[in-house]
């Protein structure tokens, strides 16, 4: 659904108006000015927005179902409004299900969140790239027990799946 957010800025003195065009649940067009399409306009005069706070909470699929509600229950009480946590998998063939189980856990919560994949350095193939591309999955959190661990990837085959 595409919808366009009309924001005046008062607080700044000026009579500018800030437009944004938001398509499929993102926003892909910032205009100083109104913007004049035929959709839906939802006018913020009055309200404020502001940046949320994300806070990460990784390998929660690896936790116990009553510590993840504890956790994002204390989360949410300190003001978190996105909550940035992993999926833990030690091979590719288990992405899928510990994907579907972190949301799971995630689904009946109030709070928005972002799932990206947790693993060892050396478990990180060209593989698990091109899964994490195909599924959207937006971060890869690399667990590190030792700074040779990095050394021993081979990040040149690595790289050149994110130049394409």
């Amino acid at each position: 659904m595409r919808y366009i957010i009309v924001r005046p800025l008062e607080s700044l003195g000026t009579n500018t108006v800030l437009s944004y065009l938001v398509d499929s649940q993102k926003i892909s067009y910032v205009s100083q000015g109104p913007l004049r399409m035929n959709v839906m306009k939802m006018l913020m005069h009055g309200f404020k927005m502001i940046p949320g706070h994300i806070t990460p909470l990784l390998s929660i699929n690896k936790m116990a179902v009553e510590d993840v509600r504890k956790q994002v229950a204390e989360k949410t009480q300190r003001g978190t409004t996105t909550l940035l946590t992993s999926a833990r998998i030690d091979y590719l063939h288990e992405a899928e299900r510990e994907l579907k189980r972190t949301r799971h856990l995630l689904i009946s919560s109030s709070i928005d969140y972002c799932i990206g994949l947790s693993l060892s350095p050396e478990k990180i193939t060209p593989n698990i790239v091109r899964f994490c591309r195909q599924k959207k999955i937006p971060f890869i959190e690399l667990v590190c027990e030792d700074f040779n661990q990095l050394t021993q990837v081979v990040w040149s085959e690595i790289s050149f799946l994110y130049r394409r």
